[in-house]
């Protein structure tokens, strides 16, 4: 299906959202399209609650260390099951930096600043980027 699609309901439950989309008739219907993506304008999302973030707000930000010296450029992120990881564009690579709290400085619009445990960028390292 490539044409948009109206939702007339939906709820969380658990780590997932039950939709009900409109022009879908019943269940059986509705399961054709299980483990598709469902797109959202992001002014249709609810403000996250302090401590929280959507994936989006990171993306793009530049990494910067504690002593003010760029790590690189946030180019994605992943959940690692424990954290969400951010995938950082270095000048030798992609480095893996998970979002944990205590790493976590300070943020503005466009900066992450944190503060790593020594060696955790050298041993993540995808040079072959």
């Amino acid at each position: 299906m490539s044409d948009p699609i109206s939702v007339t309901k939906s709820r969380v439950q658990g780590k997932a959202a039950v939709v009900k989309f409109a022009n879908i008739a019943d269940r059986t219907a509705a399961e054709s399209f299980e483990g598709y993506e469902i797109l959202l304008l992001k002014e249709y999302l609810p403000e996250a609650k302090p401590g929280e973030y959507y994936w989006h707000q990171y993306q793009g930000k530049e990494l910067i260390d504690k002593d003010g010296s760029s790590i690189g450029t946030v180019k994605e992120l992943f959940n690692g099951g424990a954290q969400d990881i951010l995938v950082v564009a270095t000048e030798t690579g992609e480095v893996l930096v998970p979002i944990i709290d205590e790493f976590i400085i300070d943020e503005t619009d466009d900066t992450i600043v944190v503060e790593l445990p020594p060696g955790l960028l050298e041993i993540n390292v995808d040079s072959a980027n």
